[in-house]
């Protein structure tokens, strides 16, 4: 489980550094006045890097989760004998 939650936050931090690079390559674009230039594909990849970081955030936290909560003792919940 360690590597999973190191591959996804692995994969966290390249798509959110996937996602920024995207963000400011729009913002230092220099539209000309002649010829325009559509940003709508720039924009959505920008947004799927972002998404998919969330996601792999959340994955990996949950397998994180999941890996310490297994470690408990399974008889602390309602077992009181």
């Amino acid at each position: 489980m360690q590597k999973v939650t190191a591959i996804c936050c692995f994969f966290t931090l390249l798509f959110y550094g996937m996602g920024n690079f995207k963000t400011l390559v729009i913002r230092n674009a220099v539209p000309e006045p002649i010829t325009t230039y559509d940003y709508t594909i720039s924009i959505s990849m920008a947004t799927v890097y972002f998404d998919l970081a969330i996601l792999f955030a959340v994955i990996g936290s949950l397998f994180l989760y999941v890996k310490n909560n297994r470690k408990m003792n399974p008889y602390r919940r309602g077992n009181t004998s």
